[in-house]
């Protein structure tokens, strides 16, 4: 396995993975979210990691296509192709089918749907010699659908509005401590960032497809449901649906750690990586992990909390409840703490130490 590891409250480049993972996420599931709370069935959309997948467009929402323009080919048909695309660039209808093993006719019926929904777009270019026909080439359309990815943390909150191929529009970070506010607190800081993000980005709310949150805490994305969070008071949470319900936007909640973890596998470390693993160390430790190259959730969604796995019973006390955490101990905050104390602390007392 690849580890691939962020650390430092600082860090830009962390934080730009935290909102495009989280944009990220809203690409493929914002459209999901639409027709299945519509009753349109699942033989259009399944339920999949947060990967790209159909996407709903800026002027339109799916819910407003006809029935027969929305029933199109099967979803993993549609989503290899657009995912061989995304992963090159510009590619031609053959290289796809040569990709994806797909037959050519098959590529070319998706292709033409993806044409003329406005998602993917066709570019011509020069042949290799000074003969030939130019080669038609496809490519993502970035103006095919708007996003807005979120991320929360402990002393800030941080937006970035994203296009189709995840190019950051315009972005905004405000300093404030969110501390056990409540959600509600914490929704109305996130509305009033959001507008202000969509605004600089000279853009409209309605044309914006989706909203992803990405949020340290136990989390449950397919439900979103935010369990616990060391950001806001404990007891379960809708902060997805508090969003959600403020603008009318399909919304999708994800833990942090993950969202950094699905921008690695699309422009870091994991790129072509199949299995890999992530660790976060911020104010809080984080883990995402990667399996057969879709993000490992557990039976219950929240398989992969490493900060909170004890390796001290009765340890230091951690601020999800337990004691002897990881994160009770290697978390910034902790390290801090430690290098205060007159003897420069030790973050695991009697470890290393010879009886």
């Amino acid at each position: 396995m690849n580890l691939g590891q962020t650390s430092g409250r600082g860090s830009a480049t962390r934080r730009q993975h935290h909102l495009k993972g989280a944009a990220l996420g809203t690409l493929g599931f914002c459209t999901r979210w639409a027709v299945d709370s519509r009753g349109m069935g699942p033989e259009w959309i399944e339920v999949v990691e947060i990967d790209l997948r159909l996407r709903s467009l800026p002027r339109r929402r799916p819910w407003q296509f006809a029935m027969t323009e929305i029933y199109v080919l099967p979803t993993n048909n549609q989503f290899n192709i657009l995912n061989a695309i995304r992963r090159s660039g510009l590619i031609s209808r053959v290289e796809i089918a040569q990709l994806t093993g797909q037959s050519r006719a098959a590529v070319t019926n998706v292709t033409a749907h993806l044409i003329k929904e406005g998602t993917i777009l066709e570019k011509q270019t020069n042949p290799s010699g000074s003969r030939g026909r130019r080669r038609v080439m496809l490519a993502l359309n970035p103006s095919a659908a708007y996003v807005v990815g979120v991320k929360l943390s402990a002393f800030q909150l941080s937006f970035a509005v994203t296009n189709m191929q995840a190019d950051v529009i315009s972005s905004l970070t405000v300093p404030v401590r969110i501390g056990k506010r409540s959600a509600e607190f914490v929704t109305d800081l996130m509305e009033e960032g959001i507008r202000h993000c969509v605004a600089k980005a000279k853009l409209g709310m309605e044309m914006i497809s989706g909203i992803g949150v990405g949020i340290p805490g136990f989390v449950d994305s397919r439900k979103g449901i935010t369990y616990w969070s060391p950001l806001y008071r404990q007891g379960n949470s809708y902060l997805k649906d508090l969003i959600q319900d403020r603008f009318k936007i399909p919304t999708y909640i994800e833990n942090d750690a993950n969202t950094v973890t699905l921008a690695e596998q699309w422009f870091g470390e994991g790129m072509g990586v199949d299995n890999f693993i992530v660790v976060t160390v911020e104010h809080g430790v984080g883990m995402g992990i990667v399996v057969n190259g879709q993000i490992y959730r557990g039976e219950r969604g929240i398989g992969a909390e490493f900060g909170h796995l004890v390796i001290r019973p009765g340890g230091e006390p951690c601020r999800c409840g337990k004691r002897g955490c990881i994160e009770s101990y290697v978390a910034d905050y902790k390290v801090l703490e430690a290098g205060e104390k007159p003897s420069g602390g030790d973050l695991l007392p009697g470890w290393g130490r010879r009886p």
